[in-house]
């Protein structure tokens, strides 16, 4: 998954903060099912930061 810096700068977060985000970063999505007998399956999904090539210094 591929999340974009977006083009405006949200009001929350400062001029300096904003522009040192990098221009995209690869995600990574986990979606998890917790199935308990009895009970509605409930959906979780894990989004997280996929640093392998940040880490990669080859």
């Amino acid at each position: 998954m591929l999340w974009e810096k977006p083009k405006r700068k949200p009001q929350d977060i400062s001029r300096e903060d904003f522009d040192s985000l990098p221009k995209d970063l690869v995600l990574r999505e986990v979606h998890c099912y917790i199935c308990i007998p009895g009970f509605r399956t409930k959906e979780i999904i894990v989004v997280s930061i996929y640093l392998y090539k940040l880490l990669d210094n080859t």
